[in-house]
C-alpha cells in the first residue's frame, strides 16, 4: 500500500494542539493540510480542509446555505461526511456537495481534476493528528479511488512552537488566539 503524508498548513493548528497562546486542543475544529507523496512535503498530491461537527454547528460554516440538507444529515448520523466545495486550477470550474454524490474527486468529467476540497465530517472530537489519519484512511477509497496509508509529514514540535510563539509575541507580530475557520477558507 502506498503511503501519503499529511502536511499541516497553518501553524496556528499547533498552537491548539500544544495548548499555546490561550488555545486549547478543543479548538481544533478545522484543519488545512496538504497530502504529499514524500515526508518533506515537496511532492504535492492533494490539498484539503477538514471540519468537524462543532465547526459546522458553531463556527463560520453554520450560516452557509445548504440546499441538500447535508448538514442536517451529517448531524443526525445519516452520512459520515460531505464535500462542501472543490476548487480546480481554473476558476471557471467549481463544484458543490451535490456534485459528488456518486463519484470520487478524480472521477468528475472535466479537463482537469480538483486540487483542493473542503470536507465536513461526522466527528465530534477535535481534529488531532490521530483523527485526521483515521478519517483519511476511512475515506481514502471514496475520495481518491485507492486505499492509502497516511502518516504525518513535517510536524512542528512543541519546543519549536513555543519558540515561534515567543518570537512572534516579542516582535509584535499578530497572532490568532483561536484557530479561525474563516482564514482557512480563503484561497
Amino acid at each position: 500500500m502506498k503511503t501519503k503524508y499529511i502536511q499541516i498548513q497553518n501553524l496556528n493548528y499547533f498552537d491548539g494542539l500544544y495548548e499555546l497562546m490561550g488555545n486549547s486542543i478543543s479548538d481544533l475544529m478545522g484543519v488545512e493540510f496538504s497530502i504529499t507523496d514524500d515526508k518533506k512535503g515537496e511532492e504535492q498530491y492533494f490539498w484539503m480542509d477538514f471540519f468537524n461537527l462543532r465547526a459546522l454547528n458553531e463556527g463560520d460554516l453554520k450560516e452557509e446555505a445548504n440546499p441538500q440538507h447535508l448538514s442536517e444529515k451529517l448531524n443526525s448520523g445519516e452520512i459520515d461526511f460531505f464535500i462542501r466545495s472543490a476548487y480546480f486550477p481554473t476558476p471557471e470550474v467549481f463544484y458543490e456537495p451535490k456534485d459528488f454524490c456518486s463519484k470520487t474527486i478524480f472521477q468528475q468529467k472535466n479537463p482537469t481534476t480538483p486540487h483542493y476540497t473542503h470536507i465536513c465530517l461526522n466527528e465530534t472530537e477535535p481534529l488531532t493528528p490521530e483523527n485526521i489519519i483515521k478519517w483519511l484512511q476511512k475515506l481514502s477509497i471514496t475520495l481518491f479511488g485507492e486505499q492509502f496509508d497516511f502518516q504525518m509529514g513535517q510536524v512542528e514540535s512543541k519546543d519549536e512552537a513555543v519558540i515561534r510563539c515567543k518570537k512572534e509575541f516579542e516582535e509584535g507580530k499578530p497572532y490568532f488566539l483561536k484557530p479561525h475557520l474563516d482564514g482557512f477558507l480563503t484561497y
